[in-house]
């Protein structure tokens, strides 16, 4: 359990996680907005393993740049 905190806090990171795979409609809406409503599982499925490396903290640099490389693009197409 203290490996969770050696991120600061990773519950916003859980919940965009949980939320691309499962679909949720108002997720699922902003996507449609966007374009890209059918890579929306795949983007949660991208998100998922960065999720995990940046949590584990002998790779956290590693799962830190992925994330923000991740989270770049996203800002880019908002």
């Amino acid at each position: 359990m203290g490996y969770c905190y050696c991120s600061g806090n990773p519950w916003v990171l859980y919940f965009s996680t949980l939320t691309k795979p499962l679909f949720i409609l108002h997720i699922a809406h902003k996507f449609e907005m966007l374009g890209i409503g059918e890579f929306g599982r795949l983007f949660g499925a991208i998100e998922l393993p960065n999720l995990v490396l940046y949590l584990y903290p002998k790779i956290i640099g590693l799962g830190f740049v992925l994330l923000c490389s991740y989270f770049g693009g996203a800002i880019a197409m908002g």
